[in-house]
């Protein structure tokens, strides 16, 4: 495996998670299923409310929540050992030099891979052959046209196919792919065969009564071909926003009851508590020269506290309960939650000059939230999870082959204001005869 380059863990989750392209200096690539990450460089991630939201939505399979794989940082790095990172792989499969113009497939053998082990964002294709160049191979670059669906299928554009139109096509085909102008407009844009002569420009590609095509059920990042897709497949480009949707489910870390100190001391404590095989063991490792936390409360007491949490997480969570209502309860509650590690608030005054419109002004001043991504759609999206809530149709393209047993996350830890509009306000805005008007504009207009 080779190194291509760096991500943030949250655009894993929100720009160029699995199933999506990562545009690379020289190439394209593919983020990967989860059954070919390696999990043994990842870091599990703590959240049980969101993980108790994902178990009523997928299934009491998902058992974890993990940071993606992150290499060391050590720039003194074996460049020769084994590279630690989120599994890409090569796509579109066809790629163009842009001398020559010679379009062809990596398993061609036209094209050749050339890394470079201390710069890997330089790793490229190059053109070994091209007639048009007598010193450095140039470098072969993905084309931009690719087919997906709404059903979240991916493959290739269909070029051979597609330049014959309805003739037989030529075996083998020898392929070109010709820009005339600097616009890189698709009406500009030429495929030839060179065997036949027959040529077609790629505006056609873009014209539904012109160009139809049935999706052919390919999931590059599963590896997998699915059978009987009844979607019609939509020419895109390469790096377009509507390639690659998102289907994300956030929580923010809420302090539990502070009545209950020691479910606060066990939760605080959890990596190093949660595998615990018995009490005995329970009692070594909870010695308060080893956790001064737990220090105040009995080995039996801590052990129970254990085995409670052990539970399944609807028990601890709540079976239906909305994330973001819970978030609401806490900063919406008379009395001040309580504090942990990971939530402290303070209440102020409302901003001054509009104390008429809104409730007290809650300053988070430490925050942690933990994002989770569970699918992706293509080409149409199906709004936020958190936000919008969350209906299954059946369109969210899975992560893995097999129900996953864990889905990759982020965890952010930051700042913020809750800012509250007072409802009686709220509530004489909205019967205004000019506001209802103007609701039924909007409704008509987002028809």
């Amino acid at each position: 495996m080779n190194e291509l380059g760096d991500l943030r863990p949250s655009q894993l989750i929100y720009t160029f998670g699995v199933g999506a392209l990562l545009d690379l200096p020289n190439t394209s690539a593919l983020i990967l299923g989860l059954d070919d990450w390696d999990t043994r460089q990842c870091k599990e991630i703590e959240e049980d409310r969101l993980l108790g939201a994902i178990q009523a939505r997928l299934g009491p399979q998902v058992k974890k929540l993990y940071l993606p794989p992150i290499a060391p940082d050590d720039q003194h790095r074996d460049p020769t050992a084994l590279a630690i990172g989120v599994p890409v792989a090569a796509f579109p499969r066809w790629l163009r030099c842009p001398l020559c113009d010679t379009l062809a497939t990596l398993d061609s053998g036209v094209f050749k891979l050339v890394q470079d082990q201390w710069r890997p964002d330089r790793t490229r294709y190059v053109h070994g052959n091209c007639g048009k160049s007598s010193t450095v191979a140039p470098t072969a670059l993905p084309v931009r046209f690719l087919l997906a669906c709404r059903e979240g299928h991916l493959t290739d554009f269909p070029w051979v196919a597609y330049v014959h139109a309805q003739r037989v096509p030529c075996k083998p085909a020898r392929l070109t792919f010709r820009e005339f102008g600097a616009a890189g407009d698709a009406s500009d844009i030429v495929i030839k065969c060179v065997e036949c002569g027959s040529e077609r420009r790629m505006a056609d590609a873009f014209d539904r009564e012109a160009f139809a095509i049935a999706c052919s059920g390919h999931h590059p990042h599963l590896r997998k071909v699915e059978s009987g897709g009844v979607e019609e497949a939509r020419t895109i480009l390469l790096g377009a926003s509507n390639s690659w949707f998102p289907l994300v489910m956030s929580a923010l870390s809420l302090p539990q009851d502070s009545a209950d100190k020691l479910a606060l001391a066990v939760s605080e404590q959890w990596t190093a508590l949660k595998d615990l095989p018995s009490l005995d063991v329970a009692r070594y490792v909870t010695a308060p020269s080893r956790m001064p936390t737990l220090a105040e409360f009995t080995a039996e007491a801590i052990w129970a506290a254990i085995e409670f949490r052990r539970q399944p997480l609807g028990v601890i969570v709540g079976d239906g309960d909305d994330l973001k209502v819970a978030e609401w309860k806490c900063l919406t509650q008379d009395t001040a939650p309580s504090t942990s590690r990971d939530f402290l608030v303070r209440r102020v005054p409302a901003p001054s000059g509009f104390e008429q419109y809104f409730e007290e002004t809650v300053l988070l001043e430490r925050l942690r939230e933990v994002r989770a991504l569970l699918a992706f759609t293509r080409i149409e999206s199906k709004g936020d999870f958190a936000d919008a809530g969350y209906e299954d149709d059946g369109r969210g393209t899975p992560l893995s082959r097999q129900s996953p047993e864990w889905l990759p996350a982020s965890e952010v830890r930051g700042e913020g204001l809750f800012l509250r509009i007072k409802e009686d306000r709220l509530q004489a805005w909205e019967s205004r005869e000019d506001v209802l008007v103007l609701e039924g504009e909007f409704l008509e207009a987002h028809k």
